[in-house]
């Protein structure tokens, strides 16, 4: 019984960790990639789209002995592109995001935008 219930603890923390998918175009893993690199081994994707994502930043600093202590919270706000492809006998959607130029996740499926 307490092997079940490890086994079960086991896979419910790797669960969060399967979100993101492996596209392969021309025996080469995207992830990482520069958009010229996906686009040369995967071709032209089926659609683009973008959005801001933001998130918010913490800075604080401390000054010395004296007790002013600054909290700062700054807004970033960073680009996100997303691509989509078709790949394979089975039609299966994979969604490239691009942050900074790279890719930075592929998420597998139809409800991926």
């Amino acid at each position: 019984m307490k092997i079940q219930l490890f086994t079960l603890f086991g896979i419910l923390l790797l669960a969060p960790l399967s979100v993101s998918a492996d596209l392969i175009c021309k025996g080469k893993r995207v992830v990482g990639f520069l958009k010229f690199d996906v686009q040369r081994y995967c071709g032209n994707p089926l659609m683009k789209d973008s959005y801001l994502r933001s998130g918010t930043q913490v800075i604080r600093s401390n000054q010395g002995e004296s007790n002013n202590r600054t909290s700062v919270n700054v807004i970033k706000r960073v680009e996100v592109q997303q691509w989509v492809y078709t790949v394979g006998y089975r039609k299966t959607n994979y969604t490239v995001e691009f942050e900074g130029g790279s890719v930075a996740r592929v998420i597998k499926g139809k409800h991926a935008l």
